[in-house]
Formats: C-alpha cells, sequence, structure tokens
C-alpha cells in the first residue's frame, strides 16, 4: 500500500514539472493558474533552486526510493509471469495517465 502513496506522490510532482513547462513554452497561459512556480536568475548561486530543478529532484528521489526499496523484481519472476505483468503495467500506465491528467487540471 505504501507503494501506492510514493505512486501517487510521484504522479503529483511529475505533473506540477510538466504544467511549469507548458506554461514556459507558451503552450498554456501563465494567468489562468495560480503563482505556485518560482524563478531564479540563471547568474545567481541558488538557480538549482527554482521549482523546475527541485521538482526534477523530488521525482528523483521518490523514483530512486521506489526502485532500491520496493521494486527489486528478479529474472525469475519477469520469466514466469510475462503475461500478468504485461496486463499490470498496461492497468498501472492507465491508471497513471488518468491521475496525470486530473492533477494536470487541478493545477
Amino acid at each position: 500500500m505504501l507503494i501506492h502513496i510514493y505512486l501517487i506522490l510521484l504522479i503529483f510532482v511529475l505533473s506540477y514539472r510538466e504544467v511549469q513547462i507548458l506554461i514556459d513554452r507558451g503552450s498554456w497561459k501563465a494567468e489562468d493558474h495560480k503563482k505556485i512556480f518560482w524563478y531564479i536568475s540563471w547568474k545567481s548561486k541558488w538557480k538549482n533552486f527554482d521549482s523546475f530543478h527541485v521538482s526534477n529532484g523530488i521525482a528523483t528521489l521518490i523514483m530512486i526510493y521506489l526502485f532500491t526499496t520496493s521494486m527489486s523484481l528478479t529474472y525469475e519472476i519477469l520469466a514466469n509471469e510475462a503475461l500478468n505483468l504485461t496486463i499490470h503495467v498496461g492497468i498501472y500506465w492507465l491508471i497513471w495517465m488518468q491521475l496525470r491528467n486530473l492533477i494536470m487540471k487541478i493545477l
């Protein structure tokens, strides 16, 4: 159950990051969203602490935690349960994308 909480947290962080990318490239209007992003001059010594870099760092830490603790699959499991794994990956992908779209709309 804990893995699901981390996956939802990861979806939230990556959705936040994607909304910022869409605003920065002009696909979405910044006026339509709350001021949840912050920018730091690229000349500043704190340039790596803007909202984009912080969200990337948090997402990376979550993924590293998930891969090192709860997602240790062996080759034997993959060989014996290939169909089961394929079905689960498809289901999780659909859920992932629907949650991502929901969170992006909320932001």
